[in-house]
């Protein structure tokens, strides 16, 4: 019987023709650099209607990966069905439009091997503009890199590293299973919502200064480049998971603090679409006034102060205008001038 793989790699693909050559391509020159059986990959073909279908055919007859085909469910839907199949000791989650760069799986291995009781590594990326082209590279040290998981997390979430990004992570995959942490199906933030409670149950997590992904943002098409009206929804129903989340027996008292630091950042994010299309958003905003308590677990002495009260006493629409209307109405008077 052959062993169980060292990493998994699920990888959902949803209508990206033109992006995932260069990803597999990517992934599978990674792949022939590691010991035989080191790696598996697991491509879930979320119901794809372009070209992805006959173009995993053709990667089958030259490369060995498991592919999943359902029905369209989501990201987070192809997610979870690649993270039950999964067999690796650690798993890793890549999107089907970005890449990795030569050599990263050989290097990012070779530190889990050498630190085996790690059970989150986080690494650095590349940013790729899809808009222009240009490339950054997001590489920052944390002040604390190691230690038990949600005292990592909050210490990260409090000076501002904490990254909300899935496949900048290695995880292994049995906390993830004995916890039922999966992600949230549906919805179109659910790096947001699931990236924080993966830490709760590491006893040891770490930052890794290695550079190994390729993230292409502004992909035209892709789900984070268009807001739309339901994104600011799926940043209230992520508030409501955090939240719900950091009542739970056992965390810490600081890792609590933290998910409702974070929950508090994202749901100033929602109130961003309070207004669209040069009108009220009436069921957004009722949403928001529900849940304006959030606010005071802000670390921001502007929002936790004066935003608070502002909206505790004015509403939502008052804030969203003191923030973002008047900006609105002065850019307009500048350019009548």
């Amino acid at each position: 019987m052959p062993a169980e793989p060292f990493l998994s790699i699920v990888i959902p693909a949803y209508n990206v023709e033109a992006y995932l050559a260069e990803c597999l391509d990517s992934l599978f020159d990674n792949i022939a650099q590691l010991p035989p059986g080191s790696a598996e990959v697991i491509i879930v073909n979320d119901g794809s209607t372009d070209g992805t279908s006959l173009l995993l055919e053709e990667y089958k007859k030259n490369h060995i990966f498991r592919q999943i085909d359902q029905k369209n469910a989501g990201q987070s839907a192809a997610r979870n069905a690649g993270l039950r199949a999964a067999a690796g000791e650690y798993v890793c989650f890549f999107d089907s439009d970005d890449y990795i760069l030569p050599d990263a799986l050989a290097k990012a291995l070779c530190r889990l091997r050498e630190n085996p009781a790690i059970d989150i590594a986080e690494y650095d990326f590349i940013e790729l503009d899809g808009a222009c082209g240009s490339m950054r590279e997001v590489k920052e040290s944390p002040a604390l890199s190691e230690g038990n998981g949600q005292h990592l997390c909050a210490s990260w979430i409090r000076e501002g590293f904490f990254r909300p990004l899935v496949w900048t992570k290695i995880i292994r995959r049995s906390l993830l299973i004995e916890h039922s942490l999966f992600f949230f199906e549906g919805i179109t933030r659910e790096d947001e919502e699931w990236c924080p409670k993966i830490f709760a149950y590491a006893a040891e997590a770490a930052y890794i200064p290695l550079t190994l992904y390729v993230y292409r943002k502004n992909r035209p098409g892709s789900t984070m480049y268009l807001k739309r009206e339901k994104d600011f929804f799926d940043m209230i129903k992520v508030c409501d998971s955090l939240m719900e989340f950091s009542n739970r027996e056992g965390l810490s008292t600081e890792y609590a603090s933290a998910l409702r630091e974070d929950a508090s950042s994202i749901y100033f994010g929602a109130l961003a679409g309070a207004k669209m299309s040069g009108k009220y958003n009436e069921k957004l905003v009722v949403e928001l006034t529900e849940r304006a308590g959030i606010v005071r677990y802000s670390n921001k002495l502007r929002r936790r102060f004066f935003y608070r009260y502002l909206i505790k006493f004015f509403g939502v629409k008052a804030f969203y205008f003191c923030k973002y209307g008047l900006k609105e109405y002065f850019r307009r008077g500048r350019e009548l001038d």
